[in-house]
């Protein structure tokens, strides 16, 4: 089974993504019938086309941040769409997205069936790196780090009446989750004489927060537009016990709460209480790191990518 047909993201931090996943999956003659090459199916959109002897399957990448929450997080250019399934005489399709809701509550909004939707998966900035550094952070001896919590990261601030939706939870904005977040961990940090936290609006260089995450006990992610962030999983690959938001997404492999991380709640009620459970007990901290070591492979571009073609392959065998 091979593409045949593909076309590029708007969204930039995903093309390197498929730039590999193209090169690795094309058919011989996919280059030399480019019709399609380049073209999206809207913001946060795009696709290829896989196929093997018997028939072929239209599959759709949405890498937008939003899950279905919001009606604005569905920006499919279905004109386009219908012209690619009328085209190419195609009857079935999928979608593999990066921000997939965990419930149905939460992509009440997105308009294609749930059981055509499938979790891509979520990556690094930047894998290789990330990979490159990440010697420095597991060689940095947990006596020695000095910060006992760790966030930086831009802060939105838009006010609560930006929110148009009075039939939904104002919770679900990921971006006033993140300024409440900022605001939370600021508000501890001027209380706390005994707490040593980092926390920073301003950007920083790869190399000093790679620096910063090594020389922290506890990384907190917070939610960025969409609930899944490259941070979360840069903490991950680089093995560091993180505290991120309860499971508002799910990823493409078992992420598994008290094992490979810990959660506070959206609303931050407990999150005092997670961050002191947690620094009182290093050797939770330090078992939660190396269990890290068994989901290294998921946070792959090839599990991702042999995970996509997995279902794909069952999919097709069902037409």
């Amino acid at each position: 089974m091979k593409i045949m047909e593909w076309s590029h993201s708007a969204r930039d931090f995903m093309q390197s993504f498929e730039r590999w996943l193209y090169s690795k999956y094309s058919s011989k003659d996919c280059e030399s019938n480019p019709a399609w090459v380049g073209r999206g199916l809207g913001k946060s959109f795009s696709f290829f086309i896989v196929g093997n002897n018997d028939s072929k399957m239209l599959v759709l990448l949405d890498y937008d941040d939003g899950n279905g929450y919001k009606p604005v997080d569905f920006k499919l250019d279905t004109r386009l769409f219908n012209h690619i399934m009328n085209s190419h005489g195609l009857e079935n399709y999928i979608v593999f997205k990066s921000q997939r809701a965990a419930s149905s509550d939460l992509c009440k909004n997105y308009p294609i069936p749930e059981e055509n939707v499938y979790p891509l998966g979520y990556f690094c900035d930047d894998m290789n790196h990330t990979l490159i550094l990440k010697s420095k952070v597991k060689n940095y001896n947990f006596s020695k780090r000095d910060i006992d919590l760790f966030w930086c990261g831009t802060v939105p601030h838009y006010p609560d009446s930006d929110w148009k939706y009075n039939d939904l939870d104002i919770k679900y904005w990921g971006s006033r989750a993140r300024r409440l977040g900022y605001e939370k961990i600021c508000e501890i940090k001027d209380r706390r004489n005994d707490l040593n936290i980092f926390v920073s609006k301003d950007l920083v260089s790869f190399e000093k927060y790679v620096d910063l995450v090594s020389r922290s006990k506890l990384c907190v992610d917070l939610p960025g537009v969409g609930f899944h962030t490259r941070r979360l999983m840069e903490i991950l690959t680089l093995e560091r016990c993180a505290l991120a938001c309860e499971k508002v997404n799910e990823l493409n492999f078992n992420l598994l709460n008290d094992k490979h991380i810990h959660r506070y709640s959206i609303d931050y009620s407990d999150f005092e209480s997670k961050v002191d459970y947690l620094l009182h007990n290093p050797c939770i901290i330090r078992q939660t790191e190396e269990n890290l070591e068994e989901i290294q492979q998921f946070l792959t571009w090839d599990y991702a990518a042999e995970n996509m073609f997995k279902i794909i392959e069952k999919r097709m065998l069902e037409i």
